[in-house]
């Protein structure tokens, strides 16, 4: 029976607990241990050492797992142990590969000299993986953000849509309420004026009834009674020849005034009530501090960093936002609201400019800006000119002429003329708006849209 076991009894014991080895663990002093003692003894003594000799050993592994790596030690083709490296082949070789063919000539080194280099290299490429793990984790947070606040813009963009349509629900229910109100105020009036008229002739009627009965009555009487009653039948027959109580015209309800283009006249009311703006801040360029209004149409710096993801088209240095719609053609105009604010800066840049890091702002830019009480027209590739405004400015007009190459600023409020610049754009240009003010916003401001529609055609 003892023949057929792979080892000797000696070795097939626990040198600890004497019995038959279970799940045998080999430590590095070539003791054979139950893993169950082992870990007993580890969990008493809180040190790798071998429980018979007390030698400090490594993690121990089974016995096949040694076996394994002794076996992998070894030359496959000789079973001798692997002495020498081969640099051209990258193969490790044993003392009886050295003098083969297959390696002759070729350059060796011993094997610690080789993992040496290697080591070199791995700890390169160790420090290249863990350049790499640090930006793929920094790219996951940034996805992470992302995600969040696009789940953050749709909640609160959902909130301002909601927010918008029950203005317009209420202006629209108004208006119903408004247009009802005048239909039952007409029907009112001209009930009135129709009980008006049949009282009227209720009593022609109860007149003529009078006179029919007294002439009647007189048929029937002597001669003397009815030349007595002579005059007053002529007196009656008199009035009764009067002209007749008529029909007044526009008596019925007015339905065409109340249904005809309706929906257009309360569009055309909307517009009365609704704003207009050519230009619409993106807050996905805006500087993490700066604080957009809901309607998208001024801008201030935030008393604190927003929560805003590192996505390419963001300002991360320059408090600047952007327009949301880039000009290729046409001609466009906007005005911006610049009172109170001490540093500004508006105008025009490139759409595809670079967002972070240092931008081409000062290169790309067509501007009018403020600081300290100054003013100047900022060209791009040029100095700036200073501007000598007669009072401090308040509004600042932009006129953008894609087709014949002009950036007019000017003062809206006197409607006097600052400067024009004039240059060839071969691409989109976007209005930029620049603020490190904390105190008060810009603004741009409203459009009213005139209804270009020919009234006489509109009856």
């Amino acid at each position: 029976m003892d023949s057929q076991l792979p080892f000797s009894a000696r070795e097939s014991s626990c040198t600890v607990c004497s019995n038959i080895l279970k799940d045998p663990v080999s430590l590095s002093c070539r003791h054979n241990i139950c893993r169950v003692c082992f870990e007993e003894h580890w969990k008493c003594t809180g040190s790798l050492e071998c429980p018979v000799c007390r030698e400090q050993t490594a993690t121990p592994c089974n016995r096949d797992e040694r076996k394994r790596n002794e076996k992998a030690s070894l030359c496959g083709l000789h079973n001798e142990k692997f002495s020498l490296f081969c640099l051209e082949d990258e193969q490790l070789l044993c003392a009886v590969c050295r003098t083969s063919k297959t390696h002759e000539n070729h350059k060796r080194c011993t094997i610690d000299i080789a993992a040496h280099d290697h080591k070199r290299d791995l700890k390169s490429s160790l420090q290249h993986l863990q350049n790499k793990y640090q930006v793929l984790k920094k790219l996951k947070s940034n996805y992470e953000q992302t995600g969040k606040c696009i789940k953050y813009q749709t909640k609160k963009t959902e909130q301002q849509i909601k927010k918008e349509f029950e203005k317009l629900h209420q202006f629209l229910q108004d208006e119903e309420a408004s247009r009802l109100a005048a239909l039952r105020q007409e029907e009112e009036q001209k009930s009135v004026m129709m009980k008006q008229k049949i009282e009227e002739i209720n009593i022609w009627i109860l007149y003529l009834y009078s006179m029919l009965k007294m002439a009647k009555d007189d048929l029937g009487s002597e001669s003397l009674t009815i030349m007595q009653s002579l005059r007053a039948l002529a007196k009656g027959r008199a009035q009764s020849s009067c002209q007749e109580p008529q029909m007044s015209p526009e008596s019925l309800i007015n339905e065409a005034k109340h249904l005809g283009n309706l929906t257009f006249r309360v569009w055309e009311k909307m517009l009365e009530v609704v704003q207009y703006s050519s230009v619409i801040l993106d807050p996905n360029t805006s500087h993490p501090e700066l604080t957009l209004s809901d309607d998208l149409t001024s801008v201030q710096r935030g008393h604190g960093t927003q929560h805003s993801p590192n996505n390419p088209e963001r300002f991360d240095q320059l408090y600047c936002v952007v327009g949301s719609k880039a000009f290729t053609s046409g001609i466009h105009s906007w005005d911006t609201e610049v009172t109170d604010v001490l540093d500004w800066e508006v105008g025009v840049t490139t759409a595809l400019i670079s967002r972070t890091g240092k931008t081409d702002l000062d290169r790309e830019a067509w501007s009018v800006k403020a600081s300290c009480g100054e003013y100047h027209a900022q060209v791009a590739t040029a100095a700036a000119f200073k501007l000598y405004p007669k009072e401090s400015l308040r509004k600042i007009r932009v006129r953008l002429d894609c087709d014949r190459g002009q950036v007019e600023f000017s003062d809206a409020d006197t409607d006097t003329h600052l400067f024009t610049f004039s240059y060839n754009f071969t691409e989109g240009v976007v209005p930029f708006f620049i603020t490190p003010c904390k105190h008060s916003p810009l603004r741009i401001l409203p459009q009213y849209i005139d209804l270009m529609v020919n009234i006489g055609q509109v009856s």
